[in-house]
């Protein structure tokens, strides 16, 4: 049993020091490196994620409620289709995301509700012009 346990510790002090070593030496190249100074890579504007848009510039917002406005009544992943098939070329699956996004943004700003799980243009509230010759204090 005793020399079971010394030869267990001879074990742990063995791992103990070569984690050591280990970690002297990361920490060292580490050291180096900082010492030869870390340079940023140049920036690329063409590495910038844009927004998905039309080849004449429409945004994604703008195509989902140009296809409301064109088929009141669809439900959400007919919309997201028809916004898929305007973009050629466009990830189905990041379009469904933005499309939803979206929807949610147009709703929010009023321009679009939901009905029974479809979406439509929100009637606009008429704005009455003040009469001519009346002066609004």
């Amino acid at each position: 049993m005793e020399l079971n346990d010394r030869f267990m510790r001879l074990i742990d002090e063995i791992k103990r020091d070569e984690y050591e070593r280990g970690w002297n030496d990361a920490v060292k190249s580490l050291v180096a490196a900082a010492r030869k100074g870390i340079t940023p890579p140049d920036h690329r504007p063409d590495a910038v994620p844009t927004p998905p848009t039309q080849e004449d510039g429409t945004s994604v917002i703008n195509m989902v409620q140009s296809v409301i406005q064109d088929k009141p009544g669809l439900r959400g992943a007919q919309i997201v289709r028809s916004v898929v098939a305007k973009v050629p070329g466009s990830d189905r699956k990041a379009m469904d995301r933005t499309c939803r996004t979206a929807l949610s943004r147009l709703k929010k700003r009023g321009r679009i509700e939901q009905r029974k799980k479809r979406w439509y243009l929100k009637k606009e509230a008429k704005i009455e012009a003040p009469a001519v010759g009346s002066l609004a204090l």
